[in-house]
């Protein structure tokens, strides 16, 4: 499985010479395997191990502490446990519907609202931090010094909250439509199959846009990609070597089940003690080695040099 000659950057950035070797461990050539990729993932995860590590600890400790102070606000605003007895006596005396079920209503609005806004604010964090991970795995594979400013830079921020919500809506449209189709005709026909067939549809083009659109992130940080116009790079670097993107896609979640169950074998025998270590060291090494990965793909194929 390989990934061919790069293509030339739309932004005038340099692109490597047909066959020319870059300083660094892993050359960019015209032929690079994919194996090069997870290789190159996977040894500079070892090589940045702690600094990954302190990187998943403050994502998980100020997204857990976002979640929970949104649990918690709107657990103060509900009505209480009574609140469903309330309701049934009302409707059973309509007049006291102006008493009981209207303050009870307008009460219930609080908690919804503040779910929405905490969705909404959960989504924008996870954002941050993800592009934050991209720009530090950009930083890797360039050789930069990385240091715990990267996670927190916006540059880009808003290009990148931008392209991601056309993405969704994109892939949300892939699913809805073909699904919903063929259930109508199910429906209306009364045979299964058209569902089925709808779902497996909308799962097809899901995974096929979200490979084409994978490096629309990497785009907007190695080129300055304006606007929106990271999606179409994006697709342009993926369209020649899809099926090697794929392939890197499946190993990749293949790596990621295997690091997971080692640690968590390894931990059970440890006397479950060593969950501790092992559990730990999964996740900063998922965290690490997919968003490595996919930045040594990106450098390749659009041509830059990887250190």
């Amino acid at each position: 499985m390989t990934i061919e000659n790069p293509i030339p950057s739309a932004s005038g950035m340099p692109s490597a010479p047909v066959g020319a070797t870059w300083p660094g461990d892993y050359p960019c050539t015209q032929r690079t395997r994919v194996g090069a990729a997870i290789a190159f993932g996977w040894k500079r995860s070892w090589k940045n191990f702690w600094w990954l590590l302190l990187a998943a600890i403050i994502i998980s400790a100020i997204s857990s502490a976002i979640n929970g102070l949104f649990s918690l606000t709107a657990g103060k605003a509900e009505v209480g446990p009574f609140q469903d007895s309330i309701l049934l006596f009302a409707f059973s005396d309509p007049s006291t519907y102006g008493q009981l079920v209207k303050p009870i209503v307008e009460m219930s609005v609080v908690p919804l609202a503040l779910a929405i806004i905490g969705l909404i604010v959960q989504y924008l964090v996870t954002s941050f931090f993800t592009f934050g991970v991209i720009r530090t795995a950009l930083a890797v594979t360039a050789g930069d010094r990385i240091h715990i400013g990267k996670l927190f830079s916006f540059h880009g921020f808003g290009r990148y909250i931008a392209s991601s919500i056309i993405v969704g809506l994109l892939i949300t449209a892939a699913i809805v439509i073909p699904f919903g189709g063929g259930l109508a005709i199910s429906i209306s026909s009364k045979h299964v199959v058209w569902a089925l067939f709808g779902l497996v549809i909308a799962i097809v083009l899901a995974i096929v846009l979200s490979l084409f659109f994978c490096l629309f992130g990497y785009a907007i940080l190695g080129e300055e990609a304006k606007g929106v116009s990271s999606l179409g790079r994006s697709w342009a670097l993926v369209k020649p070597h899809f099926w090697a993107i794929l392939g890197l896609q499946i190993l990749l979640i293949l790596i990621v089940i295997g690091i997971f169950v080692a640690a968590i074998v390894g931990g059970v025998f440890a006397l479950c003690i060593g969950l501790l270590a092992t559990i730990p060291m999964a996740i900063t090494l998922t965290l690490g080695v997919p968003a490595l990965a996919y930045a040594y793909i990106y450098r390749v194929l659009s041509g830059q040099p990887v250190s």
